[in-house]
This record gives structure tokens, sequence and C-alpha cells, in this order.
């Protein structure tokens, strides 16, 4: 937002007009002003330029020397000098200009200063004798710095915890609550040596499943059980709280301008980072310990707690880069993709290396084993010191409100196309609909090109085969990675849905609205993006899994196939984004219960059996309830009841947001 706020001023002035700017930031003026005028109660102060400003100001000095200052006399823009003989020595006091001050102050220094310490004269700046050599004056100004850079260090951790309690409570306690009950019901499927084997023959023995969840080791215990089984949805969780908490207190709290509201007091720059870190570092802690507790495993716990605090980190790092808190989760998410990616391929091929990326480490922490591994927490551990020193570094070198990755200023006069609500929604949600596709369509890729040796291996596994209820290793495979396209496809929607939020919360909405284009039109317009947007990501990365599928295994059908299962889920994913469009329109704050019935549909497609979900819990996911496609034929009744849904949120929606004021504008 600045920088295209600076670039219009400069277009402004470019056509000869004069641009009348108030301000109080310093760094905004130098970058934009001719000319200055300092204005205080009413009255003009002082006019000219930055350089000419600061060339008129002018520092006291009011210090005690053991002889007097020679030469002050003679230095250019000192005035005001005057000495005087104190018990502790020559008291000189003088003003200095912008140009003199270097000199004065070196004149002052030769003559020889006083340390605090000594005893005071009334009145008097700097008594007693300045200590020599190393020691106390090497290690003092060091110790004053590192006080004043964490400056309101406490208070900022009390308002944080005061104000972010909820997050910062709820992300550990959903981490604790999915191990915990994961383990009580892994205890209560497998509580004997005999199941157990079963288990690690049959699904632990699964290259698909290594790829989606990890690898298992120990799967002899109930421990090993329970962290295989919390698998892909639990690293997943972990990392993302992790970095929603990193985001929350960093970037998204600068975009809303209270970093820069609490730094204008007496609060250090870095105390606003610092503060994040602590309470960050406690919800970590808080995640570890939970886990522990419920798996009976120290060595487990910290792989969470790390976990989460070395993604917690990426968060830092991103919100540090990013300028806005969109492109801060952008960057963040592509890393959790990379990561999962080059682990679903490490752990599926049963490669070696598995210190390629850090959602393998917890696994190879080995916790549930007779010797377990150090080297991996120690990982975590330093990917977690190497992040958040990494943002604090990027923190002191960059300008409140700025960022690395500067948004890209847009050309001077917008298209035909963006002056009708369509293109408008249509250019303001691309972004998001294009990278969530990407994603959709690299993951497609990824299970499809692995498809072939994933299916000669679940096929060679009747047992396998029996406890999952498939009858080949390739619906297996379809079947996962659809259902991941799936929720990345309800996922884009929602993101469009909230792109609409943002716009109205920020007033542009209200702006847009006041012109010639009535309001009724624009919410009609974006959820038909949304949904059309939301279609083409299902639809988009299905015929990436079929294509992928195909040329792996050499069968053509598997096109049509995956594209009549990703047709089959349209409906249900119209179904979650049209609960989150209409739970938005209802009311002025952002109710996310689309995200809420998003989540729960992953809950059900990865751990339905893991928690022994009843029927109609598990129902209450519409990618659920038409069933598992491509396994399953489409429950056609579900469909059409779920159609009927859709129909009546779209047309309540628009009617819903007419009925209420915007938030802002």
């Amino acid at each position: 937002m600045e920088a295209h706020f600076q670039q219009a001023v400069r277009e402004r002035n470019t056509e000869g007009r004069t641009v009348l700017l108030s301000s109080h930031i310093l760094a905004e003026v130098d970058a934009l002003c001719h000319r200055v005028t300092i204005v205080r109660a009413g009255a003009t102060v002082s006019t000219g330029t930055l350089r000419e400003l600061r060339a008129g100001t002018r520092t006291a000095i009011d210090a005690v020397t053991p002889s007097t200052p020679v030469g002050l006399d003679d230095l250019p823009g000192i005035a005001d000098l005057e000495t005087a003989d104190t018990v502790a020595g020559v008291r000189t006091r003088l003003t200095a200009s912008h140009a003199g001050l270097a000199a004065a102050v070196a004149a002052v220094a030769a003559a020889g200063l006083r340390a605090r310490r000594a005893p005071a004269e009334p009145g008097a700046a700097l008594p007693g004798a300045l200590p020599r050599g190393r020691g106390p004056r090497s290690r003092e100004p060091q110790r004053c710095r590192d006080e004043r850079a964490m400056n309101g260090l406490g208070r900022l951790v009390r308002l944080r915890l005061r104000s972010g309690r909820i997050g910062l409570l709820a992300a550990p306690a959903a981490i604790g609550a999915l191990v915990a009950v994961s383990a009580l019901s892994i205890a209560g499927l497998y509580d004997t040596a005999e199941s157990r084997a079963g288990y690690a023959a049959s699904i632990g023995n699964s290259a698909a499943g290594a790829a989606f969840n990890g690898r298992g080791y120990d799967l002899d215990t109930v421990g090993g059980i329970t962290a295989l089984e919390v698998g892909l949805f639990g690293q997943l969780l972990v990392a993302v709280c992790g970095i929603a908490l990193a985001i929350r207190h960093t970037r998204r709290e600068e975009d809303a301008g209270l970093t820069e509201l609490i730094t204008a007091t007496r609060i250090a720059p870095l105390a606003p980072l610092a503060s994040a870190v602590v309470v960050i570092g406690g919800a970590c802690t808080a995640a570890g310990v939970l886990s522990g507790l419920a798996t009976g495993s120290a060595g487990y716990g910290a792989g969470i707690g790390l976990l989460m605090a070395a993604f917690a980190g990426v968060g830092l790092v991103a919100g540090q880069l990013a300028q806005t808190a969109r492109t801060a989760w952008v960057l963040a998410l592509g890393f959790l993709l990379a990561a999962f990616l080059v682990r679903a391929t490490v752990d599926g091929r049963g490669l070696d290396e598995t210190w390629l990326s850090p959602l393998g480490w917890p696994a190879e922490i080995r916790p549930f084993g007779a010797s377990p591994q150090l080297w991996p927490i120690l990982a975590l551990a330093g990917m977690a010191a190497l992040t958040t020193a990494a943002a604090v570094a990027i923190a002191r070198r960059r300008d409140l409100g700025a960022g690395v990755v500067a948004p890209r200023v847009g050309p001077p006069r917008a298209r035909a196309g963006l002056a009708s609500p369509l293109g408008l929604a249509v250019r303001l949600a691309s972004g998001t609909l294009v990278g969530w596709a990407v994603f959709a369509a690299v993951w497609a890729a990824v299970f499809g090109g692995l498809s072939h040796e994933f299916t000669r291996l679940v096929d060679a596994n009747p047992a396998l085969l029996e406890a999952m209820g498939v009858t080949s290793g390739t619906e297996l495979i379809s079947s996962l990675a659809l259902l991941f396209i799936a929720l990345s496809a309800g996922a884009a929607g929602l993101s469009t849905v909230g792109t609409l939020s943002a716009e109205e919360s920020e007033g542009r909405l209200g702006l847009a609205a006041s012109t010639r284009v009535p309001l009724r039109t624009w919410w009609p317009t974006w959820g038909a993006v949304a949904l059309v947007g939301a279609a083409a990501v299902l639809l988009g990365g299905a015929a990436v899994l079929g294509v992928a599928t195909a040329l792996a295994t050499g069968r053509g059908t598997e096109v049509g196939s995956a594209l009549a299962a990703g047709t089959g889920y349209l409906i249900p994913v119209a179904v979650i984004v049209l609960v989150g469009f209409a739970s938005r329109a209802s009311t002025v704050r952002p109710v996310r219960l689309g995200w809420v019935l998003l989540a729960w549909a992953g809950v059900v497609g990865m751990l339905a059996e893991t928690l022994r979900l009843p029927g109609w819990a598990r129902d209450l996911s519409p990618l659920h309830a038409v069933g598992t496609l491509p396994i399953d034929a489409l429950d056609v009744t579900a469909t059409v009841v779920l159609g009927a849904l859709a129909v009546l949120l779209g047309a309540a929606a628009p009617a819903l947001a007419a009925r209420r004021d915007l938030a802002a504008g």
C-alpha cells in the first residue's frame, strides 16, 4: 500500500501538481517532499528542506571534565558556552549545531569525561572518573544497549498473552487433543501384540502410507502406531499452527498499524518481535508437553514442540520478508508444500535421505524404540534458532511497514474490464486462485507419477488391500490424492471469499459501491468467482492426476476416472465455499464457518478410522457424504441434498448482505 501511495504522489507531481502531505514519518517525508514545514500548536516553527532543517537543529551538551576543554570558542556552530569549576571538575555547558556537533563532542572528550558512579555534584551531569582499560568501560555500553533493545519486553509479553490468548491456547490444545484422542483410539483398536503385528505387516508396510503419513517405526507399540496415524494431518496441523501464530503476532499486527502505535511509545523497536518469539515459544512448549503426556514419551513431545517452533520460525521470516500478511502466508505455505513433497518422495520411495525435509525429522527421533536418536531434535532446534535469528536480522535492517518482497506497483490507469464487478473480482482473486491451483497440480503430479510404484507394492500385499477396503492400489492412491485436491479447491474458494472480506474491512468495497454499480451486484458476482475458481482448481487438479497416473501406469482410462471422481466432488466443495460465503455475508465480523467445515472434512478424510468417528459425525463432512471417490460409487441422494443446500445458501447470501451495513466505508 505504501509503495502504491508513493507512486501515486510522484505521478501527480510529475504532472505539475502540488501535493500537500501531512505525515509524522520522516522516511516518507524524505522520500516524497521537496520542502517541509514543521507546525506546532497551530503555528509554523520552521520551513525548508530536510537537509536545511537538520542543519538548523542544535544539541545541548552538559559535561564535567578534569580540565577545561580547549578550542571550543573557535569551533563553528557553538553557542551558549559556559564553564564553571566544581568539586568534581570543570563543568561545561553549550549548544552545538548539526555541523559543529562532532567537533564539540571530540573537544569535550579530549578533556577527559567523568563517570556517573562517582559522588555527584548537585547539578553536575557526569561526575566521577571514567574507568580505564577493559572491563566495565567496554561492558557497560553494551549492557545498556541490550537493555534499551529489549525495553518494554515484559509489558508486551503480558499484552500478547491477554489479547492473543485464544490463539495461543487453542493451537497447543488442538494439537494435544489430536494426539490424545488418537492414542486412546489406537490403544483400543490394537490392544494385543498380534493386532499390532498385523498392522505393521499391512498398513505399516505400505509405500502409499509412507508417502502420505511418513515412515513408521516401532509399530509393535501403541505409541509407534499413534505417531504414524497422526501422520500427515498432524504434520500439517503442527506446522500451520506455528506459521499462523508467527504471522498473527508479527506481520498482521504491523499491517493493522498496531506495531507502529506501540513503538511510538517508550518501547524498543525489536521488543514487539522479541515478545512474539516469547509467547510463540510458550505455545510450542505447551504443545510438546501435551503431546508427550498423551503418548507417555518425552521424545515424541519434543519432536512435536520443536516442529511447531521450526515452522513458527519460517512464519517469522516470511512475516519479515513480505509486506502483507497474505504474501507472508503464500511464502510460508510454499515452503511447507515443498517440505511435504520432498518428504513424500523420500519416504514413498524408501530413500535414505530422510534429513532432506524437516517434516520427516520427528519420525526419525524414534521415541518409542529402545534407542531414540538425538540428531533430529538438534536439527529441529537448530532450524528454529536459525530462522528466528534470520527474522531478527531482517527486522533490524528494514523499515517499519516495509518488506523485502514488496508488492508490484500496477499501471497508473486500470483496464476497461476492471470497471465492472466481475473484472475487479477476477483480478483481485486471481493470485489466490492461481496459488491453490499450482498446489493442487503439483500434489496431483507427484502422487500420479508415483502411482505405478505404489500400486505394485500395494497390490502385492493383499492384507493391506483388505485392511483399506479397496480392490487395487490405484484406487487407494487416487482417493488420497483427490481428497487433498478437493480440500485445496475448497480453500481456494474460501480464500476468494476472504479477499472480498478484506476489501470490505478496509473500506474499498464501500468506495466501489458508491459508484453507479450498486452493492447488491458485488456479492453475487464475488460468490460466482469463488465457486468457478474452486471448480477450476478441483477439475484442473483431477485432470493432472489422471494424466500423471496414465503416464505412470500406461492406462489411458485413468484420465476419465480421475475427472469423473473430481466431478463428483464439485457439489460438496461448492457447499463448503457457500457456507463460508453466507456466514461472511450475514455479519460484519469475519465468521470462519467455511474454514471450520473444511477442516472437519480433512479430519474425517484422514482420521475417521483412527478416531473411530461415528457415522453421523462423518456425514457432517460434505466430501464424505457423497462417498470416498473413486473407491465408492457416488451417492446420488446425498449429492441431490447437497445441491439443494448449495442453491439455498447461494440465494441467501446476497439477501443477508443487503440487510446489514458495511464493515467500513
